[in-house]
């Protein structure tokens, strides 16, 4: 077990959608409560793969990888590894791996190219991190979806709407609706979803946190259902 790092991923990315009351009754428990990681397998109790969060005060951005990846567009959806963990996204998203070395991590995204003035910006990512501010996951997930929301979206004054933390099991689930300021640029989005998971670390210092953010109402925004499935879909 090493310690943790925290390291910058060079970019821009552009995330927003809405949270509707049939997605949240839909979606109740529905990402499950998996068995809490530990011991020297669990990739929770190692050093974690992903960005720092939000709140570190390190850029959570990203750019293509030189050669990311897509599955085939035959409905079968791609898994993604990071240490001993692994979610799941659709085939139509590209898996960009950021970072080097050691510390390259896979980070899935969709839409890339929706923006003509600019080709990098993307309508949906999924992304690991972790905080080491405290190791209630409660506290960890509602905190990382207001420190989200206000990292990508600086300039538009966002206003988040927080659902009730499900904290039922050993994982805490919360999903977020993010407003924006109107803007006149065609490639803000007015709204953006976000879905924030996380469980202690074993070993009390910190919390594991998965991210899923996405933009509608823009070409090539993600269906919310693909975005709670891939919530959803992460197992350790």
């Amino acid at each position: 077990m090493g310690r943790r790092r925290r390291r910058r991923a060079g970019g821009t990315v552009a995330v927003a959608a809405a949270l509707g009351a049939a997605l949240l009754a839909g979606c109740a428990g529905g990402a499950g409560s998996p068995e809490a990681p530990g011991g020297e397998e669990s990739s929770v109790s190692q050093d974690p793969p992903g960005e720092p969060s939000a709140g570190s005060g390190e850029e959570m951005t990203t750019t293509p990888s030189e050669s990311p990846s897509a599955g085939p567009d035959d409905g079968a959806w791609q898994d993604v590894s990071f240490g001993n963990g692994t979610f799941s996204v659709p085939p139509s998203w590209e898996i960009d791996i950021v970072g080097e070395g050691d510390a390259e991590t896979p980070r899935p995204v969709h839409g890339r190219g929706f923006c003509p003035d600019d080709p990098s910006l993307v309508t949906a990512l999924a992304l690991v991190t972790w905080t080491d501010e405290t190791t209630d996951a409660h506290e960890a997930v509602a905190a990382e979806a207001e420190r989200a929301a206000q990292h990508f979206y600086p300039g538009r004054s966002p206003r988040l709407t927080l659902d009730e933390v499900d904290d039922g099991g050993e994982w805490a689930t919360v999903f977020a609706g993010v407003a924006m300021r109107p803007s006149d640029d065609p490639c803000d989005a007015p709204e953006a979803m976000l879905i924030v998971r996380g469980v202690p670390y074993p070993d009390g210092s910190g919390t594991f946190l998965f991210l899923v953010l996405g933009e509608l109402g823009l070409p090539g925004s993600p269906p919310e259902d693909d975005l709670v499935r891939i919530a959803s879909s992460l197992r350790t």
